[in-house]
């Protein structure tokens, strides 16, 4: 991430969180066997195949309910196994803010898990504007650009994403 972006073109930077600000936990070996051990639970046996890393996916197999996972997944999951503070980090998005940038996290999970990852982060009070699963702008769509621009009163031009997936 740059630290500081000159462009004075923009004035509102949209970040993902996972995979962007901090990990994805989706992939970590220790959040999969944490999702296998709530899929045997839920099933009342051993999953005998492969399962897919893609934790909706694998869910959907085994013909569970995806929502109803995060959420026990937001309430049972200890995760600051699976973030950590950077001071680097904190000092970079804290410039951005200081230069003027309405900051905003655009991401497809649910405003616990954003509330709790920036406490670890040390940035719950850093960001202008969440946009969460529970706004329905599964990403990539327009819409939620539209929705930000308006917020700020911008043009959907003066808005910068700032992600891991180029697809998204």
């Amino acid at each position: 991430m740059k630290k500081h972006i000159v462009n004075k073109e923009f004035n509102v930077i949209v970040f993902d969180l996972n995979g962007t600000i901090t990990s994805r936990i989706s992939d970590n070996p220790a959040h999969i066997r944490f999702r296998n051990e709530y899929i045997k639970k839920r099933l009342g046996r051993d999953i005998n195949i492969k399962l897919p890393d893609t934790t909706s996916l694998a869910l959907s197999i085994c013909g569970l309910d995806v929502r109803e996972y995060y959420h026990y997944r937001n309430d049972h999951l200890c995760w600051s196994e699976f973030h950590r503070f950077d001071p680097d980090l904190k000092q970079g998005i804290t410039d951005l803010k200081k230069l003027g940038y309405q900051l905003v996290i655009y991401t497809d999970c649910l405003l616990t898990q954003i509330t709790r990852t920036l406490e670890i982060l040390k940035l719950e009070d850093t960001f202008d504007l969440f946009i969460s699963k529970e706004h329905h702008f599964k990403k990539p769509t327009p819409k939620a650009f539209e929705f930000i621009a308006k917020e700020f009163e911008c043009e959907a031009d003066q808005l910068l994403m700032v992600g891991n997936d180029e697809e998204k």
